[in-house]
């Protein structure tokens, strides 16, 4: 059984590395608040 993919730009998974919009997960936790990573989600920016 063959795997698929989705391209998406809003994440990028990797071993021991999950990024959101470009950013690294692990150094955005504990540095921005629940409506500032839906805003990233989101838009693409941090506001």
């Amino acid at each position: 059984m063959g795997e698929n993919h989705w391209k998406t730009g809003i994440t990028k998974i990797e071993p021991n590395k999950v990024a959101v919009r470009g950013y690294r997960v692990d150094e955005l936790m504990g540095k921005i608040t629940f409506p500032q990573a839906i805003y990233l989600v989101l838009t693409g920016e941090l506001p």
